[in-house]
């Protein structure tokens, strides 16, 4: 039988290396990256260098490659680079849709695009994927108008908003809160954590996980995070526990603490009984997540 061709955008990301790990072998995987990938990764994918400001390369990939599925999970994921440069980030984040989309619409493939939970503006938890939207910050309003485009425009497609994924990321790549947690702790240096926002932390592999069963839902849109509501200080002090650091070297501060950073929203805790019913993942929690990556040193 034929496999399934699966083009992953930003495969060196976190989302993208959980995507190759986890992958049925009936899929053929491609990724495509921005810089060079570390030794070891991917070896048995191709792998297309791609920038997001060139749309017409995402286009040839697309042409040469002919994926059934495409899972987008580049974008500028940092929320306050985004405000800080709006013009480049509609760019990344938004408009590189139109021709990827009609490119994916002439060869009837299924995009599968990652969006967030800062479309939500964290007035009104729990929510759940029939939740109004309504952000706070730059990065949510560019990911709501996508998610508008997308609905409008693509003839296949599945929605996922994450929420604070965590896990090991490659080597060179961005730190995520668990990653810059266990870095800065490792080496004995002391850390403000904010414990008045409440969030699910989502460990990587289950977000992957969740994107490979939504393939069979065309058309549907997935709320997706960990399974415990925890303050970032209470996942800094969760870490610490798991991997004996001195938890004396966290400190608990308010939002207010961090003026310069884009707003964030205080508690978009969400309803994931969705995911729980019709794909049937329960995700884990934090303890359990922590675990699992203590005993997993993916890197």
């Amino acid at each position: 039988m034929e496999k399934e061709k699966v083009l992953i955008t930003g495969g060196t990301g976190l989302l993208g290396k959980a995507l190759c790990l986890s992958a049925n072998d009936k899929y053929q995987i491609a990724i495509t990256h921005s810089n060079t990938i570390p030794n070891g990764f991917a070896k048995s994918m191709n792998a297309f260098k791609a920038n997001l400001e060139e749309p017409t390369e995402f286009i040839r990939i697309i042409k040469d490659f002919k994926p059934n599925i495409v899972i987008h999970t580049a974008s500028m994921g940092s929320v306050d680079e985004t405000e800080k440069n709006k013009d480049y980030a509609r760019t990344i984040n938004l408009e590189i849709l139109n021709p990827l989309i009609d490119s994916m619409n002439k060869t009837d493939s299924m995009i599968v695009f990652i969006s967030t939970n800062a479309v939500y503006d964290g007035e009104s938890p729990p929510y759940n994927e029939k939740s109004e939207q309504r952000s706070v910050n730059y990065y949510g309003e560019l990911k709501i108008l996508a998610e508008e485009l997308i609905r409008r425009n693509a003839r296949k497609f599945v929605i996922i908003r994450p929420m604070l994924m965590y896990g090991w990321p490659l080597e060179g790549r961005r730190d995520n809160p668990f990653s810059w947690i266990v870095k800065k702790l490792s080496k004995g240096e002391p850390l403000k954590l904010v414990n008045d926002t409440v969030t699910m932390p989502l460990l990587d592999r289950d977000c992957a996980n969740v994107c490979w069963k939504a393939l069979d839902f065309s058309g549907e849109d997935f709320n997706i995070s960990g399974s415990e509501q925890i303050t970032f200080y209470e996942f800094g002090c969760a870490i610490a526990e798991e991997f004996g650091f001195d938890k004396s070297l966290l400190s608990p501060v308010g939002s207010d603490a961090f003026p310069a950073i884009a707003k964030r929203p205080r508690d978009t805790s969400y309803d994931i009984s969705k995911v729980r019913d019709k794909l049937g993942i329960t995700p884990l929690g934090v303890r359990d997540g922590i675990r699992f990556l203590k005993g997993n040193l993916i890197k």
